[in-house]
């Protein structure tokens, strides 16, 4: 993986990368892309930032995977937003979040 963005430069680049993902078939192709296309490196760049910077605050997990966590926020993108999708979708990022999140050590 090439060297991660530092921490002043995160919102820049989450603002860029937003500005590049602004519908879900780019998403669908980040999903679906190998490390070969343009879009999945800066995702996942991004991703590994927040995952360093919360596990580094303790709030988060230590060694998550960026990609690990890429492909559990894909089902976000493909639930139906009709039929109760906006609940849906809140309840599995919660479920996301909860597994990401660091535990006191003896609990689970």
């Amino acid at each position: 993986m090439s060297r991660l963005p530092k921490a002043q430069d995160v919102p820049d680049f989450a603002d860029d990368l937003a500005g590049r993902l602004d519908d879900a078939e780019r998403l669908e192709k980040i999903h679906a892309a190998t490390s070969d296309d343009e879009y999945y490196e800066p995702f996942v760049r991004a991703i590994a930032v927040l995952l360093d910077h919360g596990a580094a605050d303790g709030s988060l997990k230590k060694g998550l995977d960026p990609e690990d966590v890429l492909l559990q926020l894909s089902v976000l993108w493909r639930i139906d937003p009709g039929r109760g999708g906006e609940d849906r979708a809140a309840r599995i990022l919660d479920l996301i979040i909860d597994g990401l999140q660091a535990r006191p050590p003896g609990t689970h």
